[in-house]
């Protein structure tokens, strides 16, 4: 796998075919009188990334991660003008993971030339080359949420009249949603609904025990669960399919709330208990089935989840 292997490609590709980039800086910004584009260090990597982005076999979570992997791999060596160990160490690998047709080789010479071509005026000192220390440095370390530890009081807090508006405002947003109404003549109202159904599920998860801390966790899980619900499935929680959970978890959870993994893997035992929640206030019917589906989801969200924290573990990817 050394660099002396490497051939030298022939790209088809001349510099002129490229807009010159620059990491955005109070140095580069003269440059954009020669014509560059001035992008922050993460739209600069994505942009290199798009010949490995467009190779990767489908858009999955991991072959994003991949993808990003071997482009930060060939940028940290083209950066500091240094040796190929770590493309060889992490790049060459993902490679032959997830692009079996394509030659490591080949690709680390590519993206070496593409690397000149982009950035003609990158300055390793006042650019920087931090973008490459998550390929290099141990992943973040956190502690899963550990659901078998997790206890709710037995008691049962029923509907109540303060939160019975609460109830019928759900009655009205669900029933348009259902309906297919125009989002915009109740946009306000499912706002509302979303905010006042969180604030009731954490008051709920505090008289059943939990702690605030914990209940506030759980809260702002359940708030953006209830937001790709309406927003994104135009679904509600009375009509919840494995499908809709699936999806959920598969994809959009990990994409769209990328922030603490501690606190993101909280995020199935934060919808079961919301489910358990609403059922109890009976805003929901049976939610057997919807428990059973995130349970289902469990073992492939922890992998991705365990992808996002670290790319390299490849072998522990969700197919």
């Amino acid at each position: 796998m050394g660099s002396d292997n490497t051939p030298e490609l022939k790209s088809s590709e001349s510099a002129s075919d490229y807009e010159p980039i620059v990491i955005i800086h109070v140095d580069t910004l003269p440059l954009v009188d020669k014509g560059c584009r001035v992008v922050g260090h993460a739209q600069a990597l994505v942009d290199y990334a798009t010949p490995l982005l467009e190779k990767m076999p489908g858009d999955s979570l991991a072959a994003y991660n991949a993808a990003i992997t071997i482009a930060s791999c060939c940028w940290k060596q083209a950066a500091t003008q240094g040796t190929p160990e770590v493309f060889e160490k992490y790049g060459w690998p993902l490679v032959l993971e997830f692009m079996p047709k394509e030659n490591p080789a080949a690709i680390h010479g590519l993206m070496l030339e593409r690397f000149l071509k982009m950035f003609p005026y990158f300055d390793s000192e006042r650019d920087g080359t931090h973008l490459h220390e998550a390929v290099v440095d141990p992943p973040p370390q956190y502690k899963e949420f550990d659901e078998s530890k997790f206890e709710l009081l037995d008691k049962a807090f029923p509907l109540t009249m303060e939160e019975l508006p609460i109830a019928e405002l759900g009655e009205f947003v669900n029933h348009a949603q259902v309906n297919d109404k125009p989002a915009e003549d109740y946009e306000a109202e499912m706002q509302v609904l979303r905010e006042r159904l969180t604030d009731m599920f954490a008051d709920w998860l505090g008289r059943k025990g939990v702690s605030p801390e914990t209940a506030d966790d759980l809260g702002g899980i359940a708030y953006r669960f209830l937001e790709f619900l309406y927003n994104y499935s135009h679904t509600t929680y009375t009509s919840v399919s494995r499908e809709i959970i699936a999806e959920f978890f598969d994809t959009w959870f990990i994409r769209k709330c990328a922030f603490d993994p501690a606190w993101m893997s909280m995020a199935p035992v934060a919808v079961k208990i919301l489910f358990h929640f609403l059922f109890e206030k009976k805003l929901a019917d049976d939610v057997t089935d919807t428990i059973i589906a995130v349970d289902e989801c469990k073992p492939k969200f922890f992998s991705n989840l365990r992808l996002y924290v670290d790319p390299r573990q490849v072998r522990t990817r969700a197919a």
